[in-house]
């Protein structure tokens, strides 16, 4: 039973790490240069 939770929470730690990671991208790739458009004006 230990072992089983043990997985679950592994892939559960891995999917939100993959979505974070996910996220930072399209923070880096969108949000950035929105941002640095609008300090420019």
């Amino acid at each position: 039973m230990l072992s089983k939770l043990r997985v679950v929470w592994t892939v559960f730690y891995l999917y939100l790490k993959q979505i974070a990671i996910d996220g930072f991208i399209i923070f880096t790739v969108i949000i950035q240069p929105l941002l640095v458009a609008l300090l420019a004006i």
